[in-house]
């Protein structure tokens, strides 16, 4: 076996992400016990590394991101105390504590070193050294073919029964309102992988039945979905159409007495200009402006294909983002 050389940070992740650390008796650096509920979703862009986690600290059960690093001082480092993506961590997790990591308003961040057996970081480093096409090939042949299919078919059943019931989630919490539910899915699927929390924040922060208010005017649907979105706090255009928006937004606002979301959760970074959030939400609102009953449209369709030809969602250009 060959000797670990410099592991990166993804080694890091990957062991969380699996949980193939140490769980026995758990506790932070600050000596308060530890457990993870639930280690959160991977986030491949800017900003933490895991997002929506669940844990318990001492008695308190904590929601939020997540942050990985090697040692501790990387987090000041990498500048992370001057971003406001990170004010939400609620656990640093390191393999080296050398630092105390404090949020913006002095608060101190729980701290959790990564412990995991040797053999893990043995076996990673085989791997990346590997000069075969398909780095685990020489392995893959010891497993029982039964097994491999068996593993497929659960992998597909647990993909389809997570997708069903994170729409049940949504409906028991909407009061058994479909078409709110359909609305905020929607809303998650425009903002694909990359922005589809932001998307579905949106949705919840603007009711649907306010957008339906003015869902005639595509002046005024984009006046609300571009303000609670807080975009336009931020000096993107500038124009005259820009600062229509603003103005018409700011009545709209206290007239609902609207709370947005803040525009730093919004990712730009290595999308293509027409994944951009701002043209996302652009053609969201086209959308709205010129649907009428698009939920019981919807359900009529009777096979993929039409709902691929669904004109309003072709001129639109979204077909491939309704992934049900």
């Amino acid at each position: 076996m060959n000797t670990p050389k410099i592991i990166p940070e993804e080694f890091l992740q990957y062991i969380w992400e699996n949980r193939l650390f140490i769980a026995e008796n758990l506790k932070t650096e600050q000596g308060e016990s530890l457990e993870i509920i639930n280690t959160g979703k991977r986030n491949t862009d800017s900003g933490p590394d895991f997002f929506n986690a669940k844990i318990r600290i001492g008695n308190t059960i904590w929601v939020g991101n997540i942050e990985i690093h090697k040692k501790a001082s990387d987090w000041n480092i990498h500048n992370h105390q001057s971003d406001k993506a990170f004010d939400n961590v609620i656990l640093h997790i390191v393999e080296t504590p050398d630092q105390l990591i404090r949020r913006n308003n002095g608060e101190e961040i729980p701290v959790f070193v990564l412990k995991y057996p040797e053999i893990l970081k043995i076996n990673y480093q085989n791997l990346l050294d590997a000069k075969t096409w398909i780095a685990c090939e020489n392995q893959f042949h010891k497993i029982d073919p039964i097994i491999l299919q068996l593993g497929f078919n659960r992998l597909m059943i647990e993909r389809l029964e997570n997708k069903t019931d994170d729409i049940l989630i949504r409906l028991q919490q909407n009061k058994n309102d479909w078409n709110t539910t359909f609305y905020q899915i929607l809303a998650r699927m425009f903002g694909f992988k990359v922005n589809s929390v932001p998307f579905e924040m949106l949705a919840k922060s603007l009711p649907l039945e306010v957008l339906a208010k003015h869902k005639s005017s595509l002046f005024q649907t984009e006046a609300l979905l571009f303000g609670n979105s807080g975009l336009l706090n931020d000096q993107l255009l500038g124009d005259d159409y820009y600062l229509n928006l603003r103005n018409e937004y700011s009545f709209l606002y206290k007239k609902y007495k609207l709370k947005g979301i803040e525009s730093h959760l919004w990712k730009f970074m290595r999308l293509r200009p027409g994944n951009f959030p701002t043209i996302r939400i652009s053609q969201f609102a086209a959308l709205i402006h010129r649907s009428h009953g698009l939920f019981s449209k919807i359900l009529e369709i009777e096979n993929l294909e039409e709902l691929k030809n669904f004109s309003k969602l072709k001129h639109l250009n979204i077909g491939n983002s309704l992934q049900f």
